[in-house]
């Protein structure tokens, strides 16, 4: 079985303002799941977040979900936005958090949690929120301990507090702070190599109190505005949206094997297993050698095409249809041509066996 990775939260966790290239978000969830998949490449990954839920919206919406992705890691982001009401219940918060921390651990997952670093320091025209982030930050940590519970504690670090991590909203990160924010919950799982996520950045050049109030007044200005008007028509940012990735899905890439010149140029891949069998038959990095001799032993000639699962949207379930003890990667669905990223020849040892396929990645297309 691989290993699952569920994420719940707000908008930080969707990944606002971190676009993907692709049209879509990445957010440090997504960059996360990658350091994860660097030491486990057959994790499968979720993320249920949605932008504007308060804490309460997100056990509410995420936590069953969740719960039924049988997850053996999660993480659980959120309380920025019931901070930021009026009607803000420091109460009713933690009894929500607590809830999730307690389900998700039962369930048998890891959980990371986090505390939020000053606003004062980062936003000063939101300093008066200051005593909630502080009582919120003190009830985390008490949750934490209680439920067994990894904390990034952000407030205890001056990382989280440059501004050069922020958009100019100062609630939202940007890319640079997506990416510190995925290092440190890398460093809190003890993941090896995150541990300078905490240093300063370099001194930024000196700059007068006007040139930094400007941008601030803008950008806080620019998001409270719109927050404000939705509220008073009693909406959210997050109304009618579904998040991004409600399925799990592996992160590493994909290898397919086929006979050379059956990947098309573009178009839809559909083999015969789809229409036979009802999925496409893939494989993760170390499985390619195994299975490429174990079915194609025949072959004449035998390519291995890389693709990039985020390229695509088809269903793909890690699962042991067989019987075999292992579980294999399939696609119920045609693959895109374009989400090939790379392909190579397999070549046969002294022995006749098909090498090179899982110690060398494919070659990237050109």
């Amino acid at each position: 079985m691989s290993v699952r990775y569920v994420a719940l939260g707000d908008s930080q966790t969707e990944g606002m303002l971190d676009p993907d290239g692709r049209g879509g978000l990445r957010g440090w969830a997504d960059r996360f799941a990658d350091h994860v998949a660097a030491r486990e490449p057959h994790l499968e990954y979720a993320n249920l977040a949605v932008r504007g839920l308060r804490v309460g919206q997100i056990r509410e919406m995420q936590l069953r979900p969740a719960l039924a992705l049988e997850p053996g890691l999660a993480t659980v982001m959120g309380g920025l936005n019931d901070v930021l009401r009026p009607s803000f219940d420091l109460d009713a918060v933690l009894g929500d958090l607590g809830a999730m921390y307690a389900g998700l651990r039962a369930a048998g997952a890891i959980v990371l949690t986090n505390t939020f670093p000053d606003i004062a320091r980062i936003a000063p025209l939101l300093a008066r929120l200051g005593p909630r982030i502080y009582a919120l930050n003190d009830g985390i940590r008490v949750l934490a301990d209680t439920h067994d519970v990894l904390v990034v504690d952000f407030a205890r670090h001056g990382a989280g507090t440059d501004a050069r991590i922020w958009t100019a909203d100062r609630i939202h990160a940007n890319p640079i702070g997506h990416a510190l924010i995925a290092a440190a919950f890398a460093d809190t799982l003890g993941l090896p190599g995150f541990g300078s996520w905490a240093d300063p950045l370099p001194a930024p050049p000196p700059a007068g109190a006007g040139r930094r109030a400007a941008p601030e007044a803008r950008g806080v200005g620019g998001t409270l505005a719109p927050w404000i008007g939705r509220r008073l028509r009693g909406r959210s940012s997050g109304d009618g949206r579904t998040a991004k990735r409600l399925q799990l899905r592996p992160v590493a890439p994909l290898y397919h094997l086929c006979p050379p010149g059956a990947w098309p140029a573009k178009g839809d891949y559909r083999p015969a297993s789809l229409a036979d069998e009802g999925f496409v038959h893939l494989s993760f990095a170390d499985q390619v050698l195994g299975s490429a001799n174990r079915h194609f032993a025949q072959a004449a000639n035998l390519v291995c095409v890389e693709l990039d699962p985020a390229a695509f949207d088809t269903v793909v379930r890690v699962e042991d249809s067989f019987g075999s003890g292992t579980a294999f990667p399939h696609a119920y669905g045609p693959i895109p041509a374009s989400a090939a990223v790379g392909r190579r020849a397999l070549t046969r040892d002294a022995h006749g066996e098909w090498t090179d396929g899982a110690d060398q990645p494919p070659r990237r297309s050109r």
